[in-house]
């Protein structure tokens, strides 16, 4: 029966979209229709399941973000610090 959920449920999606619905309010509603009709409990599957993969996921490719942000802000820093020298020396020019 889960397979026919996932089928309505993205049936029902696909033909409110060729209608004219904004498909940002229609996927949320999709999956809350066929995650309702699969007949799970969605408390269990979202803390058991989501969150602990959530967890293992920030925790090995946290480094990466961290170092990605620091190493922006870097730049950034040192992008306005030479867009202030260069400006300030062509106005004294």
């Amino acid at each position: 029966m889960g397979l026919l959920d996932i089928l309505v449920a993205l049936g029902l999606l696909i033909w409110l979209a060729y209608r004219g619905w904004s498909v940002l309010l229609l996927a949320p509603a999709a999956a809350i229709l066929a995650a309702g009709l699969a007949g799970e409990p969605l408390l269990a599957h979202w803390t058991q399941t989501f969150m602990r993969s959530t967890a293992r996921f920030i925790m090995q490719f946290f480094p990466i973000f961290l170092l990605g942000a620091l190493f922006l802000a870097n730049r950034r820093t040192h992008a306005a610090c030479f867009l202030t020298i260069h400006h300030s020396s062509a106005a004294t020019a």
